[in-house]
């Protein structure tokens, strides 16, 4: 049966939609024109300092802006003094508010991090393509198994871009697990997309977790202005693929590098490299949960600058002998039971 002739014969009337008309980007300049003091006050502030983001979140409350109280509530739920009785409460209203209004917060974001659009389509993978999270009311962090030259223009374009703090692509993603090298042949982003990317003004990122394959044409990029802010990277990589120690050993636009998470094992090779570009005298943290072979830990014990205040290692994977040679050259080691 004719459902819409049996309406029509029933006395309903057929109406055109309308269309809601997109934005000019002159319009969403100007629309956002009144919060840019604000945010570039976010930008430019210290991470531990929340005063810029309790003055922005006043400013959109009174104005009658959800986003207002959607910093208030993040932020009460970071205070680790709260009373266990209101934490519950605070999460439902931050869901509430997230589930409200999050495609508008995201806005030319919302196709990829909602509706998992890739190449034009919803992603239709096992898993979920774009992950992401919100942290005092902005996007702080994205999580992406592809990126596309689509994806990377618009996030370069986005006024949320400068206030990402954390960035995901590949493998490495916090999001997902971790898989292996032959999974992942499929996921290597082409030039278009991580040059897009390489040039997106991320003024706040200081942490990056990417896969070899990714990191290798990332670091090709040297003048970017993260790299040269970033303070923790983590990659997945294979020993095989020695030109991922080489990018990063020997690249003098990481200067600001403190954390660093290597997949693999360490041997001979990459502790010479590790030796040979200084990094270790910069690095802070190193975590290696493939953990690091005796003769490695003898070459690296052998640098008296090192001024590593943690070498995270897996419990169950490194031997005694190993211990040792690390501790007497007073390198604090702490142990990753997982």
């Amino acid at each position: 049966r004719n459902r819409i002739a049996d309406k029509l014969q029933a006395g309903y009337r057929e109406v055109e939609k309308k269309v809601k008309p997109k934005k000019s980007a002159e319009e969403t300049a100007a629309q956002r024109a009144p919060h840019e003091p604000f945010l570039q006050a976010i930008i430019e502030a210290d991470e531990d300092d929340l005063t810029p983001h309790l003055i922005y979140s006043d400013w959109l409350t009174e104005r009658g802006d959800p986003l207002g109280e959607f910093i208030q509530v993040q932020i009460q739920l970071e205070d680790r003094n709260l009373p266990f009785y209101r934490r519950p409460e605070l999460q439902r209203r931050e869901s509430q508010l997230l589930a409200r209004n999050v495609r508008q917060w995201l806005g030319d974001l919302a196709p990829y991090l909602i509706d998992q659009r890739f190449r034009g389509e919803n992603y239709r993978g096992g898993n979920t393509n774009f992950s992401f999270e919100f942290r005092r009311g902005q996007l702080a962090s994205i999580g992406a198994q592809f990126v596309e030259k689509t994806f990377g223009e618009t996030l370069k374009a986005s006024w949320r871009c400068p206030l990402l703090r954390e960035l995901a692509i590949g493998s490495a993603s916090p999001f997902t697990e971790m898989v292996t090298i032959s999974q992942v042949g499929h996921i290597i982003p082409n030039s278009h997309g991580l040059a897009n990317l390489s040039a997106a003004p991320f003024a706040s990122l200081r942490t990056l977790r990417l896969h070899t394959h990714i990191w290798q044409q990332y670091a090709k990029y040297e003048m970017h202005p993260v790299l040269a802010v970033l303070e923790t990277a983590a990659v997945v990589h294979e020993l095989e693929y020695s030109g991922f120690f080489d990018a990063t050993m020997f690249a003098p636009h990481l200067p600001q590098l403190k954390s660093l998470r290597l997949m693999n094992s360490v041997a001979t090779l990459e502790a010479e490299l590790f030796l040979q570009s200084g990094l270790l005298r910069q690095l802070r943290t190193l975590d290696l949960p493939g953990g690091i072979t005796i003769d490695a830990a003898e070459i690296l014990a052998s640098d008296h600058a090192v001024e590593l205040r943690e070498l995270i290692l897996p419990q169950d994977r490194t031997a005694p002998d190993t211990i040792s040679v690390l501790k007497s050259a007073g390198i604090p080691v702490r142990f990753d039971i997982c």
